[in-house]
This record gives C-alpha cells, sequence and structure tokens, in this order.
C-alpha cells in the first residue's frame, strides 16, 4: 500500500501561466495536477483566476518525475513572483510529518485534533 499524504496546493492568478508553462514541458505534471487531483478549483478558488488542487490519499515521494516537475514550478514561481503567491500543504501519516510553504492562503494549515 505504501505511505500516504494528504497535500492541498493553492496558486494565484498571477501564477497559473508559469504553472501552465510548466504543464507543457511535464506531462507528469499535467496528469497530477489536472488529471489525478480528487478536488480542484479552476479559475475561481478564492480570487477570480486562481486555483486549487487537493490529493487526498497520495504517495508523495521527493524523487517521483512529476514531483520533481512539481519542485521546479514552485522554484519558478518563487523567483518570477516570490512566495506570497502560493500555498503547499503536506500532512504525512505521522503525527510529525507536515511541510508548509508559500504565504499565499494563509487559510490553508495544518491542524490536527481528536474527535470523539
Amino acid at each position: 500500500m505504501g505511505y500516504r499524504s494528504e497535500v492541498v496546493f493553492a496558486i494565484e492568478a498571477d501564477a497559473v501561466p508559469t504553472m501552465l508553462a510548466h504543464c507543457g514541458k511535464s506531462a507528469a505534471l499535467k496528469e497530477l495536477l489536472f488529471a489525478d487531483a480528487d478536488k480542484k478549483c479552476l479559475g475561481d478558488y478564492d480570487s477570480e483566476g486562481s486555483y486549487l488542487f487537493v490529493w487526498d490519499h497520495i504517495k508523495w515521494y521527493e524523487s517521483s518525475p512529476w514531483a520533481i516537475a512539481f519542485q521546479m514550478m514552485k522554484e519558478d514561481i518563487i523567483e518570477k513572483l516570490g512566495d506570497e503567491c502560493y500555498r503547499f500543504v503536506r500532512i504525512g501519516e505521522e503525527m510529525d510529518d507536515a511541510e508548509v510553504e508559500g504565504f499565499g492562503f494563509e487559510h490553508i494549515y495544518v491542524r490536527r485534533e481528536i474527535d470523539y
């Protein structure tokens, strides 16, 4: 079965052209975003033109081809526009396994709680 993560990626309208350019270079990245996402909101997530992608149970390994392309896309976005135009949040199965990147969409964050 493998180790699974929950992942959310949101991006402002200004960064969408950079994301789409990277999808044009990487079929694996395009498939990850537009075919494999469990939920997506294209063009009107939080503001006009913003996108949201959600993966509920994905094997998110940094060495996979799409993950490498995803990282390159994020680095290009940061270089061109800064890190205020996106948010990447990943939580793994372990309690201390979490990543939060980018300063946009501050309402997307990790919250762990006990329900009973």
